[in-house]
């Protein structure tokens, strides 16, 4: 463990990873050198995209995972999922959210 990589070594599940601030937690913790499964529900470009661009900053730092958090018993496969593609999982971030923009004339 380095102090610019207090992370490395380590696992970080980040549940609604592909946009806003879930994308932005989950770049600051590969950025601190965790390896990162980026949990989606229906954003999978924005998922992948992001994996590729981690994963040129450092090959197989990044994976996705689909899951829809709501179905209680597919959460177990998340998890498995993540232990599956990096060895275990060390740091769990509960993100995932929902966004509904307001009509312009409502902001």
């Amino acid at each position: 463990m380095t102090q610019q990589t207090p992370l490395a070594g380590k696992t970080a599940l980040v549940t609604g990873a592909a946009r806003r601030v879930g994308a932005t937690i989950a770049r600051t913790l590969h950025t601190a050198g965790a390896n990162v499964m980026l949990h989606y529900r229906s954003s999978s470009d924005d998922a992948a995209g992001l994996a590729a661009h981690l994963n040129q900053e450092r090959a197989g730092s990044a994976a996705t995972a689909e899951c829809d958090l709501l179905r209680v018993a597919e959460l177990p496969g998340l998890v498995a999922e993540t232990v599956r593609a990096f060895g275990g999982l060390d740091i769990l971030v509960n993100n995932a959210s929902t966004f509904y923009p307001p009509p312009l004339g409502d902001s």
